[in-house]
């Protein structure tokens, strides 16, 4: 099982995260490009709607190869997952151009994101919030290109569980539009529809938003230390 990690993983193992390469310039470009290209193609563009289009190439894709019928599945027992922290800002934004700066501090103090560490450096990262203020929402999903097509998607996914399932949560929450394969992943993982809307406020419009519930059975806090 792949554990969530609250330690330096310097302490904990396999992986040097502080060697790990950063973002450059030229990554960011790159990163910039593909998703003005996407959105170029999206049914209804615009940089404001809802997280910003945050399944840009995303959640569609997390568990999909770069190059299908050529990847293999990585073994998931030298991969790491924990808490992100502030230390981590550059290559989070690298992956996730959507949250303000603000939000992502929240995120580091509230222990509601999460990074994934593979072959020397951060490979995915998933975030969370809280709907009705009592029930986990997954908000974004994001595994680097090179590192698709292995189950890093759903290794992100599963330590998440299991952290909401540790803290007491009984009931998990995520959305995906009705035109993504993310769906598709999600029902994979035992998700199930709840309804949708669709969101047709002038400059925001999208495609109907699925919503997808899973319940979990509680347990005692056994994945991360406190």
């Amino acid at each position: 099982m792949t554990k969530v990690l609250d330690k330096d993983p310097l302490q904990a193992g396999n992986l040097h995260l502080r060697n790990r390469p950063m973002a450059t310039d030229k990554d960011v470009a790159k990163l910039d490009k593909n998703m003005a290209e996407l959105r170029e193609k999206a049914p209804f563009p615009h940089p404001h709607t809802k997280e910003e289009m945050r399944k840009e190439f995303s959640e569609e894709n997390a568990a999909a190869p770069a190059n299908p019928g050529k990847s293999a599945k990585a073994d998931l027992s030298r991969v790491q997952i924990r808490y992100v922290e502030a230390e981590d800002a550059a290559s989070w934004f690298a992956l996730d151009r959507h949250l303000p700066h603000s939000e992502f501090e929240t995120k580091v103090s509230k222990r509601q994101g999460y990074v994934l560490l593979a072959e020397g450096g951060i490979a995915g990262i998933l975030r969370y919030n809280l709907f009705w203020d009592n029930t986990p929402f997954c908000t974004f999903l994001f595994v680097d290109r090179p590192h698709r097509g292995k189950g890093y998607g759903r290794a992100l996914t599963e330590a998440w569980e299991q952290d909401m399932k540790a803290q007491g949560f009984g009931l998990l929450m995520t959305s995906t539009q009705a035109d993504e394969e993310a769906q598709h992943f999600y029902r994979k993982l035992g998700y199930k529809d709840a309804g949708g809307f669709v969101v047709d406020v002038p400059g925001f419009e999208q495609p109907l938003e699925l919503i997808l519930l899973k319940g979990i059975q509680k347990t005692d806090r056994e994945i991360l230390p406190t």
